[in-house]
């Protein structure tokens, strides 16, 4: 099992339709630059006093740096460009800490200051679309594959975006989740791009965990995923009597609308990072059949291990990405085209296939 395109969708209602999110090279003046855009902005009174970062963040701007355009410290009269700058701080830490979180958790990675500045700055009408769904899950997929391979406690840090991982175990497995109410959505204004997602649920809601403690909590969970059963998961959250269900008045056209992506093969990129899609792999979390030989990776195994490790600050990463941003643009011409439904005999038969192999 693993998070797909379709998990994005339902519980993020990120977009999949727009370009991929390849490296944007930054050249060696992008702190003067944003210093000298963000400190032509004036503050509400009660605000503290303007600080400026120094040169020796050379990986991007500082957190503290960037709460100090919150909401609450625009002044009563600012100015559209003064909005905006706050709108781009605040899109800095909605993909820093949310959505694109890294090692680096006290800095917005440089590489997405451009991305930022699209948004806040663009022409609603004309601002660039990206795949940020398929950005998100790149980005989590790495974080998972980087968190397998430690070997050792001293950097216990998740890449990628825990929310979408925490989301999704919430949705599937009993385990670790907490205790909720599950009755239908209520107060939700639909619109042709407002409304909730699945993932609303766990997020807007009030919940508690179980009150009993252990001192082996990592042992005792991945005991408890040793025992699990195949009739304790749940394979199909998002099946039309779930969703209606819980959003009687429906889900935001978001969680729904890219759907024609949800079975691409495609790499997925985010930054310099390229991981596959491999959906074929999964197919009965779609309530697909299962093919038991599925097809061999698409992705050279040199690709998936791009590394700034060791690489010079100057490294040029955009031209390495290009291929990979452009076939994003053809991703639906690599839908895996199954059409029958899910069959527990040619899912015994996958097993029993499968796991002598892992």
């Amino acid at each position: 099992m693993a998070p797909t395109l379709q998990d994005v969708s339902y519980l993020l209602g990120l977009p999949l339709r727009g370009d991929a999110m390849g490296h944007t090279d930054v050249g060696q003046g992008w702190r003067d630059d944003l210093l000298d855009r963000f400190g032509r902005v004036q503050h509400s009174s009660t605000a503290q006093a303007y600080r400026e970062f120094a040169p020796t963040h050379t990986g991007g701007p500082p957190k503290w740096w960037i709460l100090q355009f919150k909401a609450d410290d625009i002044r009563v009269g600012a100015t559209e460009y003064e909005v905006a700058r706050h709108l781009e701080a605040y899109v800095l830490w909605l993909m820093s800490w949310v959505m694109f979180c890294s090692s680096a958790g006290s800095f917005v990675p440089k590489h997405l200051l451009p991305f930022a500045r699209y948004i806040a700055d663009g022409p609603l009408e004309a601002t660039p679309q990206f795949s940020w769904g398929a950005a998100v899950l790149a980005a989590t997929y790495c974080g998972l594959c980087t968190s397998c391979l430690k070997s050792f406690g001293a950097e216990p840090i998740f890449g990628g975006c825990p929310l979408l991982l925490q989301l999704w175990a919430h949705e599937r497995f009993q385990i670790g989740r907490p205790a909720i109410v599950h009755s239908p959505y209520e107060a939700y204004i639909v619109d042709d791009v407002d409304g909730p997602t699945m993932g609303s649920l766990w997020c807007d809601r009030r919940f508690a965990y179980a009150h009993v403690q252990t001192r082996k909590s990592y042992p005792d969970f991945v005991g408890q995923f040793d025992v699990l059963r195949d009739d304790e998961v749940r394979w199909e959250p998002y099946s039309v009597e779930a969703v209606g269900s819980r959003a009687p008045e429906g889900l935001s056209p978001l969680c729904v609308r890219d759907a024609e992506y949800w079975r691409t093969r495609s790499p997925l990129v985010f930054d310099i990072y390229v991981e596959e899609h491999a959906v074929h792999r999964v197919l009965r979390q779609l309530g697909l059949f299962q093919e038991i030989v599925v097809p061999r990776s698409l992705l050279p195994p040199h690709v998936h291990r791009f590394t700034r490790q060791g690489q010079s600050v100057g490294q040029l990463w955009a031209p390495r990405l290009a291929e990979f941003v452009a076939k994003w643009t053809t991703a639906l011409d690599h839908v895996v085209l199954e059409g029958r439904p899910h069959d527990d005999a040619a899912w015994g038969h996958f097993l029993r296939w499968y796991l002598p192999r892992t």
